[in-house]
């Protein structure tokens, strides 16, 4: 795997890396990325990658690489999912909050209007 190149776009990043690549080792495998994310960005995710298959190897006790990426996606999924959840939660409740002040807002302008 080492010759082999992984291309990745996330989309622009306000600090490319200069080279358009980067070498990291994600599971005690080295991969060549080329990308246009910062290189420390691009580090870290490769290293939280690395972290958390090691974790759900040692875990799970499983041997298998294939085992352990198909874990780490599923959990990575899992992740990912119960934050979109909790901003549509978040989202739902600053709706209704909004909501809220403008019915406030109405009221007292209407007020204001009937005293003139």
């Amino acid at each position: 795997m080492d010759d082999e190149i992984i291309d990745i776009d996330f989309g622009e990043m306000s600090n490319v890396s200069q080279e358009g690549g980067v070498k990291v080792t994600i599971y005690g495998v080295e991969y060549n990325i080329k990308t246009l994310l910062d290189k420390d960005y691009a580090y870290k995710l490769a290293s939280y990658i690395d972290r958390k298959m090691w974790n759900i190897a040692e875990t799970n006790k499983l041997s298998s690489s294939n085992k352990v990426a198909i874990m780490t996606a599923l959990h990575l999924a899992h992740e990912l999912f119960q934050m979109r959840n909790e901003i549509d939660t978040e989202k739902k409740k600053v709706s209704e909050r909004t909501k809220n002040i403008i019915t406030t807002i109405d009221k007292y302008m209407s007020l204001i209007s009937k005293n003139k």
